[in-house]
């Protein structure tokens, strides 16, 4: 997938939820990273690293987008932007909307995502992902 279709996919996502939280817009960009997406409220941008499709495809980068917008969400609803209860159960439904669904969070993010049908979306454990035959990770995330 070209980085201007998955800078599509973001944008549209954005533009979404913000218009269905009613919500400014925000601005959105695919960059290449080395470290994870960040958000900045104030000026309203968020940037999601390509690394996101490049170790676990669409349906990773799709979910990644989705939690930098449950952090827009939170932020602007309630003034709390941190990753408790109330933030997972969010981003659990963006997710479910999405026909995802996160299995056993850690602090900030999930260990695993699966689709609907069950199939193994995500894995975060290097140590999980050699003992299911699945490629270790280029970055360490």
């Amino acid at each position: 997938m070209t980085l201007k279709k998955l800078q599509n996919i973001a944008e549209k996502l954005v533009k979404t939820y913000c218009k269905k939280y009613n919500i400014e817009p925000y601005s959105v960009k695919v960059k290449n990273l080395k470290t994870c997406g960040r958000i900045r409220y104030q000026t309203r941008y968020i940037s999601i690293p390509l690394w996101a499709y490049e170790e676990g495809g669409v349906e990773f980068f799709t979910a990644y987008v989705l939690h930098e917008i449950t952090h827009f969400i939170r932020y602007h609803t309630c003034r709390d932007n941190t990753h408790g209860t109330n933030f997972h159960s969010l981003e659990k439904k963006l997710l479910e909307m999405h026909n995802m669904v996160p299995i056993k969070y850690r602090i900030s993010f999930y260990d695993e995502l699966e689709d609907i049908n069950g199939k193994t979306l995500w894995i975060a454990s290097a140590k999980v992902r050699e003992a299911k035959g699945m490629k270790p990770y280029k970055l360490k995330i």
